[in-house]
């Protein structure tokens, strides 16, 4: 009888898992691996008090994400968001009182907010 050490067959497993792809990695939509969350900077906006500009600008990144970003105001009412010419940046204009998140979303789904307070 052949005896088989608890290495060699901890290696069989471990070769049959990554044969059949069951520890593959996640890729985003560019094909890379998605590594890390979405990141914005600043993380939140005070627009229009205390002479506060009532249009301010954030960036998002997002490690091994070479894709577009998307950003949507939870309400309108309070802010919107549009995105400017530079990568991952958005402009946040106050249409009103109030407070509001904008959710950015990047690669492979991954998402973050950005506190609003507008007065």
């Amino acid at each position: 009888m052949t005896h088989i050490r608890s290495t060699q067959i901890a290696a069989f497993a471990i070769a049959a898992i990554l044969s059949t792809g069951a520890l593959a990695c996640s890729t985003g939509v560019n094909g890379m691996a998605n590594v890390g969350a979405v990141a914005v900077v600043p993380q939140s906006l005070t627009l229009g008090c205390n002479g506060q500009p009532k249009s301010q600008t954030f960036v998002a990144t997002e490690a091994g994400f070479n894709g577009t970003f998307s950003a949507q105001s939870q309400n309108n009412s309070v802010a919107t968001v549009s995105a400017t010419n530079s990568p991952g940046q958005f402009m946040v204009n106050e249409t009103g009182s109030g407070s509001t998140m904008i959710v950015v979303t990047g690669g492979a789904s991954a998402a973050t907010d950005v506190g609003v307070t507008a007065c």
